[in-house]
């Protein structure tokens, strides 16, 4: 029965996490400007909005896991107790970093997350660069370097 509970945790833990999954990308754009360049200032964005919020991690109180594994019934196991700590700065940071692109020229853009089958359709070719405008078939999609906008469209 232990082992069953075990597993019915693990289940429900699983799904809970793929339902976080973000279904969009926030990203920037500025037209005319080189994808060197974006990824420069977004950059120093980034440096200067830890150097002036930075993190700070905090214990979660609730719910702390407790993960382990042995034989039980001879009073054997391993185990290990940890409680998630959350960056109670993150938000701040990332407003910190959106106003910094924005003060450099660029326009906040949010696009979905290609789908399987568009990320399969996508060539190379299809990517597009910071300087180029968004259009309602944009997406973005995980490259082996980061995460890429793609016009599969």
């Amino acid at each position: 029965m232990t082992r069953f509970k075990g597993f019915i945790g693990l289940a429900v833990s699983a799904a809970l996490l793929s339902a976080c999954a973000p279904a969009r990308y926030e990203s920037f754009y500025k037209a005319g400007v080189s994808d060197s360049r974006a990824q420069r200032d977004r950059a120093a964005c980034e440096k200067e909005a830890l150097t002036q919020i930075p993190a700070a991690y905090m214990p979660i109180e609730y719910p702390s896991t407790y993960v382990g594994a042995g034989t039980y019934g001879w009073g054997l196991g391993v185990g290990y107790t940890f409680t998630p700590r959350q960056d109670v700065n993150a938000s701040a940071r990332n407003r910190y970093r959106q106003q910094c692109m924005i003060e450099k020229g660029y326009a906040p853009v949010i696009v979905p997350i290609c789908s399987q089958a568009q990320t399969q359709a996508v060539s190379g070719q299809s990517r597009i660069s910071a300087g180029t405008r968004p259009t309602e078939t944009t997406c973005a999609t995980q490259t082996t370097t980061g995460v890429a906008l793609v016009d599969p469209g």
